[in-house]
């Protein structure tokens, strides 16, 4: 099951709730849950034979380091929010592209 549209909506609603700083922290921790769900899916995965180890460890650091970066944006949510004109946006060192995402339609595939 790819989980990773739920992740990707929960940020982007995040994004529009900027303005709002508990509003925004909330949606990045919907964000980080559906990240940790996925993991768990992934243990499911590979302890019944569904993936490889290498793809478990694969997925699994992509979703650490998704789930990194929402951890950073909550901690650090002042310098995410505030009226439009004050906000910015911070460029995180991450790469959008997943393994095996190739068939994927997601915003940033391909980077």
């Amino acid at each position: 099951m790819d989980r990773r549209p739920q992740v990707v909506t929960s940020s982007q609603l995040g994004e529009r709730k900027r303005r709002y700083q508990a509003h925004f922290i909330s949606k990045l921790s919907d964000a980080d849950g559906e990240a940790a769900e996925t993991q768990s899916w992934l243990d499911f995965a590979l302890e019944n034979g569904y993936i490889t180890q290498q793809e478990y460890t694969e997925l699994d650091g992509v979703y650490e380091t998704i789930s990194g970066g929402l951890v950073k944006m909550m901690d650090g949510a002042e310098n995410w929010c505030g009226p439009a004109q004050h906000s910015h946006t911070p460029k995180l060192p991450y790469s959008s592209k997943l393994p095996h995402s190739s068939d994927s339609n997601l915003p940033g595939d391909g980077v």
